[in-house]
This record gives structure tokens, sequence and C-alpha cells, in this order.
């Protein structure tokens, strides 16, 4: 029988997370098609299976989703609660080793190596544990995909959804691979597809078939990279360490179209402020702000301003954000605005003239947002 000959990577993607959780909660959901996500006028965040069976799908605008599915259930879903079970999870995945990477608030890696002793069974075995554990304890599922590689990993968690396992056995990672579509590949983005495509290219098979040096000259390092991804040459281990996020972002769907600058500026400012709550708990700091202004059309623009240096006081972003709005387009509403920080550290030369007695009011409003939720103040 063949085995694993070199790390097994176990890539875990919980089903459907956010219906899952409400209809673990709310029996009345169960086996009905569920959409969560904003008002009449957002997206959708995320539907149940029963739904997709209609094409409904994240980041559909909820009004087409209604089209496609108008007797499903719509709600705006509990974020507080996806986290509980999103670390309740994670917390079962600890149980079985301690290298665990979290990617997302449903989907991660685990480092199964040396567990056969410990557990007393194979990896498949150990793998499918894992995920009946999760389904009796939080009643929700999840599918994995099993291999030496996290990208193979990543594609096999998704093939058979959902509460499926896929392993791929070491030595058979391109028997795999080669018959899929190109989509398959993670990462592989909207620019890029239409350059292979455009080369008579269909499957990852076809990808791996390329000659290296051609695809170095066409694409550079990035299609060498791809090439070595459809080769299933993936050297990425699993690491513990947080991931590092380089930006954090908020925005909002208004119920009707806006014109107002004041009122678009006075949203933009709350967004601000719980962003940078938001990097005050974990010590970071930002220097890029990130106006994203969507018109009634849905004409969608960003506009981007640096600060001399990185801060988590929302203040301070105040006139480079009135700056970006001079920007916007006067003569048509605005249905949708988001903000977002980037750049982000965890530390910045202090301003020697900066008053030590605003570091101090942060510190006491946080602790009255602990205590009472972000916007008590």
């Amino acid at each position: 029988m063949t085995v694993f000959s070199e790390t097994p990577i176990l890539h875990v993607d919980a089903d459907a997370f956010f219906p899952s959780v409400e209809q673990r909660l709310e029996p009345r959901y169960r086996g009905k098609p569920l959409i969560v996500g904003g008002d009449h006028r957002g997206v959708v965040s995320s539907a149940s299976y029963e739904a997709r069976k209609f094409g409904v799908h994240s980041a559909m605008p909820i009004y087409k989703a209604r089209k496609l599915c108008p007797h499903g259930i719509f709600i705006k879903g509990n974020h507080a609660m996806y986290r509980e079970f999103s670390q309740r999870m994670f917390y079962i995945f600890r149980k079985y080793t301690p290298t665990v990477e979290i990617t997302s608030i449903d989907e991660g890696y685990l480092d199964l190596s040396g567990t056969r002793q410990l557990h007393g069974a194979d990896y498949p075995t150990i793998a499918n544990r894992i995920l009946h554990e999760v389904q009796d304890e939080l009643g929700i599922t999840i599918s994995g995909g099993l291999s030496t590689a996290k990208m193979i990993s990543k594609i096999a968690s998704s093939r058979n959804k959902p509460r499926k396992l896929t392993w791929i056995w070491a030595g058979h990672e391109q028997q795999f691979l080669h018959p899929l579509p190109l989509q398959a590949m993670p990462g592989l983005g909207p620019k890029t597809l239409p350059k292979l495509t455009r080369l008579g290219l269909k499957t990852l098979g076809d990808l791996a078939a390329m000659p290296f040096e051609t695809m170095w000259q066409l694409m550079g390092g990035h299609g060498i990279h791809l090439w070595e991804r459809a080769q299933g040459i993936d050297s990425r281990s699993v690491s513990e360490k947080p991931h590092n996020r380089k930006s954090i972002s908020e925005e909002r769907t208004f119920p009707f179209d806006i014109d107002s600058q004041d009122f678009l500026v006075a949203e933009a400012q709350k967004m601000l402020k719980d962003l940078c709550y938001r990097l005050r708990q974990n010590t970071q700091y930002a220097q890029t702000l990130t106006l994203k202004i969507r018109y009634q059309n849905f004409d969608t623009h960003t506009h981007q301003k640096t600060l001399t240096q990185g801060s988590n006081h929302a203040p301070d972003f105040y006139p480079a954000l009135h700056a970006l709005f001079k920007n916007r387009d006067h003569k048509r509403k605005i249905r949708l605005i988001g903000v977002g920080l980037g750049k982000l550290q965890t530390q910045v030369q202090l301003d020697l003239f900066t008053p030590p007695s605003q570091a101090e009011l942060d510190q006491k409003l946080d602790h009255l947002r602990k205590k009472y939720g972000v916007r008590v103040i």
C-alpha cells in the first residue's frame, strides 16, 4: 500500500459556514435555501447548498439572489457567533496537532506529521476523525483535502464538497492535478487566465507540459511559479504564526442612494474609528488610507493616500479622508462607501509633538468599547 512519504498536510474548509451555523442554531432554517448577507442593496456573504442549487453564490448582489431564489430566507447574519464557532472548530483541530495555520474564519491547514503514533491510525483515518468530531461537537460539516503539498490539499478539499475527505497519495500528485481545468489552481486571477487560454491551454496538464523556458519568456517569474504549481511543486510549510494581514477594511451599502457629502464623510469617519480600534487591539498602526466609492450604477472607484507615518488614531486620518472625498463625482449619487487602512506595522516613530493625553484618552475609550460595544462612543 502506498503511503505518504513526505509531510502530510490537511486542508480543512467549512461547508457553507455562515448558513451552516445559522441552520445549526435555528431548526426552521434547516433544509431551506438560506442566504446570509446585507439588505436588498448589499451582496451575498454566503449561501446554503439549498440556495446554491438556484445559482446563488457569494458576492452576488442581493437583488439578483432574490430573483434567482424568491422563496429563499434572507438574513443579515451574526458575525460574533460565527467567530465563536470558528474558535471552537480550530480548538478541535489543535487537539490532533499543534501545527495549525488559520487562513480565514472557516479555513486552514493542519500538519499531521507524527500524529500516527499519537492517535494510533493512518493519516486519512485521522483526517476523517477530525471531520467527524467537528460535525459531532458543533453540528456543522467541513470538507478536507489531504496530500503532501498545501496547494494540492486546498484543491482536493474543494473537489467533493460537502462533508467529504479527498486524499492524494504521495507520487500521485500529477495524476490528480493534470486533468483539472486551469481555474482549479488557487490564485490564478482574471488577468492571467486569458493569457493562458490564448496559448491554447485548458488544463493544468497543458500548463505543466509547457516548456520551462517558454513560461519564463512569456511571464517571467510568475510563469515559473504557475508552471511549478501545475507540476505539483509547492514547498510551503504549515505555519502556526497568525496570518499577517496587509490591510483591514469596512464598507457600507446604504438603503438608498446618497449625495450628501456631510453624511458620507460622517459614515466614513465612523468606519475609521472602528478600524483604528481594531488596530489598537493588535498594537498595530496603518500608514495608507483607501476610500472606496460605488455609484448608483455600480461603477466603483478607489482612491488612496499615504501618511508620512503610521497611526492608529482616527483623527490623524481625517485630513486625508477629506482630500480623498474631493475625487468623487458630485453629479452622481453613491450607494456604497468603504474605508481601508493599509501598510500595517507594529511600531512607529513617535512624534515629539503628539500629546500623551490622546493615547490615554484612546485607552479609556477602548475600555468602554470592550465593555459596552464598539459603537458605544
